[in-house]
């Protein structure tokens, strides 16, 4: 088996990573005890003794985030533009499979500012990409309270991971707002039962898992993504690579010539031209596309085939879409 941390994000089909985050973070949330979230202990300057699920869970969310931003600093601007592109797609997926703590921690490093400030970054990425962002912007919106991803939370199909934020808005809301006690020798019951209300869904959140297919040495890749520069020297590489004032007006991004999705293509099995194609490719895209994706069983089996097989629009030299289909 081969050693993790040999690997880098570009080994893997933005699609799989967002399905094997969808296992790592359900395995984080369920660190969580109802506890946790009382009296706002995990706010606290004990919080790593009393909520030790939140501290975990706050902390990936901030590593996911962190190490998004410092893969999308890169000195070249059509580097740039391909790892954004690679997180928003990440983002898009994982919001579709409602993993809210994913796409939150992504949009969160799109938005933070390192890197909201390439402009030039953004602008050449491609109009899909662009649209995709429109629909996770509108999805994840503070408009209303949250009111978007509330009513998300409420009404869409379980398995769903949420963004622990609304719940710690919520309960800092109901600790700080409404006294505990009534009077001296009487607790206001109400205020209890409301906390309760809050936290009982995380129950449900926690129960019901995700029907994808684990690939260990990604998830433990995942597991422990991490950022190795502060904020100020992110921040000073973002100035570094797009100047305030500089001029980007002649580039012209490149043409993919990267195989579109053939991981996700495969039906428990891949044809004898994809694996004849794949041993074409470099080592790590070789090792990743000649692999069958069990994940896509779990998505709709043919259907889920047709549909991926319906947004296939770029090939590496010499592959033709027919061949790659298998006719």
């Amino acid at each position: 088996q081969d050693d993790w941390r040999s690997y880098t994000i570009k080994n893997f089909n933005p699609e799989e990573v967002s399905r094997q985050l969808c296992i790592v973070t359900l395995d984080k949330l369920r660190l969580i005890r109802p506890r946790q979230f009382t009296q706002n202990v995990w706010a606290s300057s004990a919080s790593d003794q009393l909520a030790p699920g939140v501290v975990a869970c706050t902390k990936y969310f901030n590593n996911v985030s962190n190490w998004a931003c410092q893969l999308i600093l890169q000195p070249d601007l059509q580097n740039r533009i391909d790892f954004m592109e690679f997180f928003i797609h990440i983002a898009y997926q994982s919001l579709k499979y409602n993993n809210y703590f994913v796409c939150m921690a992504l949009f969160a490093a799109f938005t933070n500012a390192a890197v909201g400030r390439l402009k030039a970054t953004f602008l050449n990425i491609s109009n899909y990409h662009k649209q995709w962002m429109t629909e996770i912007e509108k999805a994840l919106s503070s408009d209303g309270n949250y009111s978007n991803m509330r009513h998300a939370f409420e009404e869409s199909e379980l398995p769903l991971i949420p963004f622990l934020g609304v719940l710690q808005t919520d309960l800092t809301f109901l600790e700080d707002g409404i006294p505990t006690m009534k009077t001296k020798n009487l607790i206001c019951w109400s205020k209890q039962f409301k906390i309760g209300k809050a936290i009982y869904p995380l129950y449900n959140f926690q129960k019901v898992p995700y029907n994808f297919h684990p690939i260990h040495g990604m998830i433990q890749f995942l597991k422990n993504v991490t950022c190795t520069l502060s904020p100020q020297e992110l921040f000073n590489l973002s100035r570094e690579y797009e100047p305030r004032d500089a001029d980007f007006s002649s580039f012209k991004p490149t043409k993919k010539k990267t195989v579109a999705r053939i991981y996700d293509l495969s039906l428990g099995s891949v044809s004898s031209d994809v694996i004849d194609f794949a041993a074409s490719l470099p080592t790590p895209l070789s090792r990743m596309y000649s692999n069958s994706s069990p994940n896509l069983l779990a998505e709709g089996g043919i259907n889920s085939f047709s549909k991926r097989a319906s947004r296939i629009s770029t090939f590496s030299k010499g592959a033709s879409r027919r061949n790659l289909l298998g006719h």
